[in-house]
């Protein structure tokens, strides 16, 4: 019994199916009662991406239990019910959330279990549902900034209108909370963001004025592009500030800000080439995945890695071949990341 579950697990994910197509609910449901460890993560991972959320979220919900689980087992079905999308699954996440805000009230956290609230964080951003929209509101206040971040990018990826305030209050805050809280003003769309986010403008750094603009830009304001633009033209090569605001015109699909990445991509000079790759492969666009699978045949280890790691989260056929072809690399850490970027696209 156990090998031909192995056998069937195997088949169903290397299966030539398109990048991040949805594989078979029925087909993994029927796998996940016998499925153990790692081969059991890959099924809820699996059923994460499925196109059936009417039948995967009633099979993953009595096994999230963040009180007893292991806290990796736990984020990864947490990580499958927020991409499932299914407001179904609000109540225990928010049931996981109220727990560790308690547990960190009294202890420490371990890594593993930072890595759960983050998970949880996100995975409440893709059910959404009133009450995860108040309890992210209030993780604003958390006194970890990673936490902050992500509560504002879960609260950007909900639209959460009745948080405007308090993520216009934290747009001044370092250690990426003030990005994260101006993309999630960008992201709800709600105009009474947009004063906030034209204060914000003013500050001396490029780096800085970069996502107010990119929020701005997203309200529908002219200025928020043409910010973005003036500070790709009035900077040098790779200064941070620019290619942060390349990275949000790549976003915006405006041609100046992936030409820039690209010419980044073939530059020589130390580092510039992966922070590029890695601005394509996050600005989610997919006209990204062509400039970086031609960058491969001449990339150095590093940034061939970086690139298996964008074109796993771009997708498309062009960039599952191209990863396969990494998935033989002479380095292995370019192999491991081409078969994380693989199964992550639901592909062997």
């Amino acid at each position: 019994m156990r090998s031909a579950l192995v056998f069937l697990l195997g088949m169903l994910l290397s299966s030539a199916a398109p990048a991040a197509a949805k594989p078979s609910a029925g087909r993994l449901l029927k796998l996940l009662p016998e499925a153990q460890g790692d081969g059991e993560l890959r099924v809820i991972r699996a059923l994460g991406r499925s196109a059936r959320p009417k039948e995967a979220v009633p099979a993953l919900l009595p096994l999230f239990d963040a009180r007893k689980d292991s806290p990796r087992r736990s984020a990864v079905i947490a990580e499958a019910l927020g991409r499932l999308g299914d407001e179904r699954a609000a109540g225990p996440l928010l049931g996981a959330w109220d727990y560790l805000v308690s547990l960190r009230q009294q202890m420490d956290l371990t890594a593993q279990v930072q890595v759960l609230r983050l998970a949880v964080i996100e995975a409440l951003g893709g059910v959404g549902g009133k009450d995860a929209g108040r309890a992210m509101t209030e993780a604003l206040s958390d006194p970890d900034p990673v936490v902050v971040a992500a509560a504002a990018r879960a609260l950007g990826a909900m639209r959460e209108r009745g948080a405007v305030e308090a993520l216009a209050q934290l747009l001044d805050k370092e250690g990426g909370v003030g990005q994260a809280a101006c993309e999630a003003l960008g992201a709800i769309g709600d105009a009474k963001g947009a004063p906030a986010l034209e204060r914000a403008l003013s500050v001396p750094t490029a780096a800085a004025a970069a996502p107010a603009a990119y929020g701005l830009a997203r309200l529908g304001r002219k200025e928020g592009v043409k910010t973005l633009q003036s500070i790709l033209d009035g900077s040098l090569t790779g200064e941070p500030g620019a290619v942060l605001a390349a990275y949000y015109l790549t976003k915006l699909d405006k041609n100046s800000g992936l030409e820039f990445l690209v010419q980044l991509l073939e530059s020589e000079m130390s580092g510039l080439p992966v922070r590029a790759a890695e601005a394509l492969g996050k600005s989610g666009n997919a006209r990204a995945v062509l400039p970086l699978t031609e960058a491969i045949p001449e990339a150095a280890p590093e940034l061939r890695l970086t690139i298996a790691q964008s074109l796993g989260r771009l997708g498309g056929t062009r960039a599952t071949v191209a990863l396969k072809k990494l998935g033989k690399d002479e380095k292995t850490e370019v192999r491991a990341a081409a078969a994380a970027a693989l199964e992550e696209l639901g592909e062997d």
